[in-house]
């Protein structure tokens, strides 16, 4: 979604404690996906004196609330990717704290619920969360083994297998101070109507290109009857 820089505001937070407030120049651009996707934020700003700031260092993005009448703070993240071009504009990229589950982990699971293997990994990758926040997802898988594999993937094979099982969808998410939340879905719904007169801007695209199947094939050699079993789904 790209947001109107009239009512916004993004600091710079330094480790020392320093912030700043730099102008923004061109599109702000906010991204999230609902699954195995940090949150992204591209930003560009002219390079001024005053102006120092590295990767790694927090950053955060406010959008004015008229109900409020405050500024709400809608994303909290890390910068990661600084880019400055002849015209001394500098293009920032930042992620959230899911950009963290993107690390690998291996691990095995037995009785576990979803709930309790995200604050596993999430304790394990040392990231902020509230006990309230992770929505307790009542089915125990019995076992799930994950060997060097993201957290990202941990966490969405322990979902799959609970939609798989319950038909209820969850969704894993960071907020606008850095912690991260998992709720089922219809938990997140809002009683708003965004259209073209309440957006800023986007773009929306749907596709089967990738990771979409109609069957899927399981081959197993059974050495009892030396013969290759085939089940499909």
């Amino acid at each position: 979604m790209s947001l109107d820089k009239s009512n916004v505001k993004l600091r710079i937070i330094r480790p020392n404690g320093d912030i700043q407030e730099p102008p923004l120049q061109g599109d702000v651009t906010w991204e999230t996906e609902r699954k195995s996707t940090p949150g992204k934020l591209t930003c560009t700003m002219p390079k001024s004196s005053g102006l120092s700031f590295q990767e790694g260092d927090y950053i955060e993005f406010r959008q004015y609330n008229p109900k409020t009448y405050n500024y709400d703070c809608i994303f909290y993240g890390r910068v990661f990717t600084k880019q400055r071009n002849s015209d001394q504009l500098i293009k920032v990229t930042a992620y959230d704290n899911l950009r963290f589950l993107k690390n690998k982990y291996t691990a095995i699971y037995e009785d576990k619920k979803a709930s309790e293997i995200v604050t596993n990994v999430l304790d394990t990758a040392k990231l902020p969360y509230k006990k309230e926040d992770i929505s307790d997802t009542n089915y125990v898988i019995s076992s799930l083994t994950e060997d060097e594999q993201t957290m990202f993937d941990i966490i969405q094979d322990a979902i799959d297998l609970t939609v798989y099982s319950t038909t209820t969808l969850y969704v894993l998410w960071c907020d606008g101070i850095g912690n991260i939340h998992l709720n089922d879905a219809a938990e997140l719904k809002k009683d708003i109507i965004i259209d073209n007169e309440t957006a800023g801007d986007f773009d929306y695209t749907s596709s089967i290109d990738e990771n979409t199947y109609n069957k899927i094939y399981l081959y197993y050699d059974n050495d009892e009857t030396n013969k290759r079993e085939e089940y499909i789904a």
